[in-house]
């Protein structure tokens, strides 16, 4: 399982001195479970090269023998001295990719590969997910423009219902016991074996940490795989694209991209010759600028933009209705 692509633009430093968008995927996870079929249904089953005809979904090992286009926004990668590197470089690498994320990188990239195994499910799809998010989706686009809270409530549903597929077992759990010494201290040798630590806070009521069995977790992260999976597709056709009609984007991060700002419409138009799909809107799967200045009036952009890595940039905001300016910074690991 492998996050959202976060990297600049060649995965080097840039200073840009023109007109620069940010670009952003409207509720990127809740447009991929839209997306998608449905999840997919039964037990996964064991293949050896090749693909099974009748494959559903599938995740395998594959080992990469070329890439014919090379990207400024790779599609797969590997770590590196501890950090995650998205590049061009897997010639000779095995992998293991979902069923998106290898037709992508056959798509986009031409990469030549050899299957070795893997894991299919060809049992169809429940495709209720996708009613289920579009409905919560509408839901929280009426609330959000009545101005009504429960909206923030939807957008968490929408966000937990991906990210609880993909949960790391919980390996603690914290337990209070009341009733008194004698009850704390029954407790304490009923569960000792598991014990991490016991935190007295009053004569009646202590805390205990303890060790959880991990053959109590569940996790289905094949369905979470799908989701994210759907999630780089989306974010890919739209930034291969842009690389295709040379609009240059400078950096990404997940859900938004950086993008010369005169390039926006030319893109829009390409997306539409190319997909028959409008780029630019408020819906499951369109994009929007998003930058925010405090003031403004008219449309948002940077005018001067520092792009150091990961994580790690400045934007100096300007707007075309008044004169209006501000600071977009953002520097992992260092307190604003």
């Amino acid at each position: 399982m492998v996050g959202g692509r976060v990297m600049t633009r060649d995965n080097q430093k840039h200073h840009i001195k023109h007109k620069v968008a940010d670009f952003d995927a409207m509720s990127l996870y809740p447009s991929a479970m839209s997306e998608l079929p449905g999840y997919v249904r039964g037990r996964a089953k064991l293949f050896k090269d090749p693909i099974p005809s009748d494959a559903d979904y599938y995740v395998a090992r594959v080992r990469f023998e070329s890439i014919d286009i090379k990207r400024h926004f790779p599609l797969l990668s590997f770590y590196v001295d501890g950090s995650r590197n998205f590049t061009n470089d897997i010639a000779g690498r095995t992998m293991i990719v979902g069923k998106q994320a290898l037709e992508d990188i056959e798509r986009f990239q031409q990469a030549k590969y050899t299957v070795i195994e893997g894991v299919y499910w060809n049992e169809g799809f429940n495709g209720q997910i996708t009613k289920t998010i579009r409905k919560m989706f509408d839901a929280r686009l009426k609330y959000k423009a009545e101005g009504n809270p429960l909206q923030n409530v939807l957008k968490l549903m929408m966000n937990s219902s991906y990210g609880k597929l993909l949960m790391k077992p919980i390996v603690k759990k914290k337990v209070f016991v009341s009733g008194g010494q004698h009850k704390i201290e029954e407790y304490t040798r009923k569960n000792i074996h598991k014990m991490i630590a016991r935190t007295p806070i009053s004569d009646k009521l202590a805390l205990f940490e303890e060790h959880k069995a991990l053959t109590d977790h569940f996790s289905p992260i094949h369905l979470g795989i799908q989701i994210l999976d759907s999630s780089k597709h989306i974010m890919n056709r739209v930034m291969c694209l842009a690389e295709d009609i040379n609009a240059n984007i400078w950096y990404q991060d997940t859900d938004s991209m950086h993008i010369d700002y005169d390039a926006v419409p030319h893109l829009a138009d390409a997306y539409k010759s190319a997909y028959d799909k409008e780029l630019i809107g408020k819906d499951m799967g369109q994009f929007h600028v998003d930058f925010e200045l405090h003031g403004s009036a008219g449309n948002i952009f940077a005018k001067e933009s520092i792009f150091l890595g990961k994580k790690s940039y400045l934007d100096v905001l300007a707007c075309d209705g008044n004169d209006a300016t501000g600071l977009h910074i953002r520097c992992k690991g260092i307190p604003s």
